[in-house]
């Protein structure tokens, strides 16, 4: 649950979590990577995607706070559907296996954010999820859905002014999710970021967020964050609009999208075309007892 309280539209603006409260949010997460993405399965399984379609439909419970300044909230799983890029032939012949097998062991499973007071995502936690053995594969099954889950859940971070008081001309904020990139040991390298708030329509408020940096994976880099030993890094921009209801204190709708270039240096290195790193993401508060309509199949998709 995402909740705004505003006392007016320039004093404080600060947002709670407050327990047992429960939102549905519908999201919709586009990827396309520059690198492969592998998706295991839990037996000796796995295959690349160059990118995907994933659909959400998740009941979000606030939990109370974990400390002063960050609050607990649990996102049930009640709806997945994914389409998946193959990045080659080969890929082809049994991700549609995989793609069904990660929608049965990921729908009933939580997703547990730490969330800051100004919005910031500080920890997100994959729990619960199905599984038949507790052995490496699980586990690296495991490692892969949970980058996979990040990429959408990304779209519920908000960038909130310090100390609720909104600034003229924007405010900076911590570099979010939606600039990191699918790696199980983390994103180094920086990005400036500023939110402003941009309009007001009755009870709902606009923020608005724009990004720009350089970021890669936490692997092989310098303490400059520079790439070492062929591992690329991305120059990246990103924009993201936040919908909040200040009556009822809520975030109603997310847009964002992020896109990301191979650095030159990284290009030179690899001495192919750089590709674009996409990401999307739509997010669509509900009713708790509105649940979405079922979803359909999942698919592989034809590379293009």
């Amino acid at each position: 649950m995402l909740l705004l309280t505003t006392a007016a539209l320039a004093g404080d603006i600060a947002w709670s979590w407050d327990e047992g409260v429960q939102h549905r949010y519908h999201i919709v997460n586009k990827v396309e990577l520059s690198e492969v993405f592998w998706m295991r399965s839990e037996t000796n399984e796995e295959r690349r995607a160059i990118g995907w379609t994933s659909e959400w439909d998740l009941l979000c419970t606030g939990k109370g706070p974990e400390s002063k300044k960050t609050f607990l909230v649990s996102c049930q799983i009640d709806q997945l559907r994914i389409e998946a890029v193959p990045n080659a032939q080969s890929d082809i012949g049994d991700l549609q296996g995989i793609l069904d097998e990660w929608d049965d062991r990921l729908v009933g499973a939580s997703v547990n954010l730490t969330v800051h007071g100004s919005g910031h995502i500080t920890d997100i936690e994959l729990e619960d999820v199905k599984r038949d053995h507790q052995n490496d594969r699980s586990r690296e099954m495991v490692v892969s859905m949970r980058m996979f889950v990040e990429r959408a859940v990304a779209g519920l971070e908000v960038s909130l002014p310090k100390n609720g008081e909104p600034v003229e001309g924007g405010w900076p904020a911590k570099v979010p999710r939606l600039l990191s990139v699918p790696s199980s040991v983390g994103t180094v390298g920086g990005a400036d970021v500023i939110s402003k708030l941009t309009e007001q329509k009755g009870d709902l408020v606009t923020i608005e967020t724009a990004y720009e940096g350089v970021r890669g994976p936490a692997v092989d880099t310098d303490a400059d964050g520079r790439s070492a030993n062929g591992v690329n890094l991305w120059a990246m921009k990103g924009f993201s609009r936040w919908q909040l209801n200040t009556r009822v204190g809520v975030v109603t709708r997310v847009e964002t999208l992020c896109e990301g270039t191979l650095t030159p240096s990284s290009a030179l290195a690899i001495q192919a075309a750089p590709s674009p790193y996409i990401q999307a993401i739509t997010v669509q508060r509900r009713g708790p007892a509105n649940p979405l309509e079922p979803f359909g199949p999942n698919t592989v998709m034809k590379r293009e």
